[in-house]
């Protein structure tokens, strides 16, 4: 039976240049069924997330703050 993975990443802390290799990895270890990114979205820093969250499939999440 395939393990059920959660991909959950702090925007805040890494490049959205790095997703591809994320998935890549997690999808070694099962089917992603969540893919969340969380982070302050109105911030500008996190601009270059926007476009790969629909990308790849991914959920944007406001961080509690």
């Amino acid at each position: 039976m395939e393990k059920s993975i959660a991909l959950l990443i702090d925007a805040e802390n890494i490049s959205p240049s790095y997703i591809e290799i994320i998935i890549d990895e997690a999808n070694k270890y099962g089917k992603i069924n969540y893919r969340r990114v969380y982070g302050d979205w109105t911030t500008p820093q996190l601009n270059p997330w926007k476009q790969r969250i629909s990308e790849f499939g991914l959920t944007d999440r406001k961080s509690a703050v």
